[in-house]
């Protein structure tokens, strides 16, 4: 019997890390209502992390989409994500939809 190995996107184990991080906050902070308004460094560094790898995952969906467009800001990636998958608009936030 033989280990079988796959290559695993980088972006994937990272996303698997913050969910971990996420999780062990979970244990001393409780996700309510209540603690809305909780502030901690660790919550203001699992978000920044949490959006530098969206931004980062945008670009190179973006690259992909539309290779010869070098899109290089959040706005620029919505533009072109939101053309080419519409679905994002109509399920995004209230302030996303058309």
């Amino acid at each position: 019997m033989a280990i079988q190995y796959s290559k695993i996107p980088s972006h994937w184990s990272y996303f698997l890390a913050l969910e971990d991080d996420l999780l062990r906050m979970s244990r001393w902070i409780e996700f309510s209502q209540e603690n809305e308004k909780t502030y901690s460094i660790e919550l203001a560094r699992l978000l920044m992390t949490a959006a530098a790898e969206v931004d980062i995952l945008a670009k190179a969906i973006c690259s992909i989409i539309c290779p010869k467009d070098k899109a290089s800001s959040i706005n620029e990636y919505q533009a072109i994500l939101c053309e080419a998958a519409p679905i994002i608009v109509q399920t995004g936030p209230p302030s996303m939809r058309r």
